[in-house]
């Protein structure tokens, strides 16, 4: 989390410098819903430039958390996975589609995304003719950067904004051990290397104060 929080500060820095030239700055949180995984919540700050009425540059920089989901080829164990977080850094193009107060825009952003690290937990049953018993295993792991791209519609109204991206991430991959069972009772058991692709594409919402531009 060092990272991110590292990250939104610089940025902060940086649009107040940017804002104090008369450029643009937006910040907007709200919900995630991942493509595979459930709701989450994500905050943003955008530092840009209003080119002219219909046109403006943007880098965003944002965080997200959500829990995802993960299937495993092993029949015998379940996996449980942490809330994970992801940061981003990308830059964003905003076509506004009218002037004045109401402002509707379409987008398009491009950047690199930062998984972070989670925890994951293998719950395993150790004997096959009698499930009563379990075992449990955690670790933590680390999915690799990934890029990503989303295509965003929105509303300006006066200095309220609202946002509708969706992700578009490429997967990110990571390896953890699960519990192998030798035999039919569960008393010879292994660990074993997986590899897995976790998904990173969510869609998101959110609302926020949009300061200076050419309005």
């Amino acid at each position: 989390m060092k990272k991110y929080f590292c990250l939104f500060i610089g940025l902060t820095f940086l649009s107040t410098g940017l804002f104090a030239q008369g450029l643009k700055l937006n910040f907007n949180a709200g919900g995630i819903q991942a493509a595979e995984g459930e709701f989450g919540i994500g905050l943003a700050i955008e530092p840009g430039f209003q080119l002219n009425e219909h046109v403006a540059f943007y880098l965003r920089g944002e965080v997200v958390s959500f829990t995802r989901e993960l299937d495993t080829e092993q029949e015998l164990t379940d996996v449980e996975l942490d809330a994970s977080v992801i940061g981003s850094v990308s830059g964003v193009m905003h076509v506004y589609l009218s002037a004045g107060k109401v402002r509707p825009f379409i987008g398009i952003g491009a950047g690199y995304y930062l998984p972070g690290e989670f925890k994951i937990e293998t719950v395993t049953e150790v004997s096959i003719q009698n499930p009563t018993a379990e075992t449990r295993y955690s670790e933590t792991i680390s999915p690799d950067p990934a890029f990503g791209y989303f295509p965003r519609a929105g509303l300006e109204i006066g200095m309220f904004i609202f946002i509708l991206d969706y992700h578009i991430v490429d997967d990110s991959r990571a390896e953890y051990t699960t519990l192998r069972v030798e035999d039919v009772n569960g008393t010879t058991t292994s660990r074993v290397p997986v590899v897995t692709d976790f998904k990173n594409s969510y869609l998101a919402f959110k609302i926020g104060l949009t300061i200076g531009g050419n309005k």
